[in-house]
Order: C-alpha cells, then structure tokens, then sequence
C-alpha cells in the first residue's frame, strides 16, 4: 500500500474525530431554586443525564436511577461526575451542567 499523495490536513483529522463523537446535550443547574427533574421524557424512567459537570464546589444530591433514595457527592468545580441521573435536589450546594 502507498501513502495518499495529499494526506489529510489536521483540520480534517479534527473533523473526523468530532464527527465520531455523540453530540450531547445540557441542562445547567443552580442549586437552592427547584428540583431538576431529569427522567427522560419519551419513557418517563430512563435517565436524561449520565454527567454532571460542577461549576462550583459543594455537595450534589442527586437521586440515581433505580434508586429510591437520595445520594450526597463532594464534588469539586471542574471535575466530572458521572452516574445515572434522573433528579438533581435542590438541596444540592453545588452549581453545574448535567449533560447527556
């Protein structure tokens, strides 16, 4: 086999690794308002969020799918949470993005 005579530019290899990429999608979250409720509105049980993204140090509460209780997490801004979500209380003491 021979090399292409015009190899791809970095741009096109950017591209193609983007294009191969899921979208996805994010609701941001801000904690002492309302409850954000995250079932999936199509079947109403799957979970529309698999991330949360915190924006500010604190403490998430969140119910997991599956679960009837609620979860605490220490979470630090910046990093990445991943987990089922189906509803971030407003009990939480972080900020964020949940994304899908």
């Amino acid at each position: 086999m021979t090399a292409p005579l015009n190899p791809p530019s970095m741009a096109q290899i950017q591209a193609l690794r983007m294009a191969t990429l899921r979208p996805f999608k994010s609701v941001a979250f801000t904690h002492g308002g309302s409850d954000l409720d995250l079932t999936d509105p199509i079947n109403g049980v799957a979970p529309c969020a698999t991330e949360f993204f915190p924006t500010s140090t604190g403490n998430l509460v969140a119910c997991l799918a599956g679960e009837t209780s609620d979860r605490t997490f220490a979470v630090v801004a910046g990093t990445v949470v991943y987990g089922l979500f189906v509803l971030i209380k407003s009990t939480s003491t972080a900020d964020g993005i949940a994304r899908t």
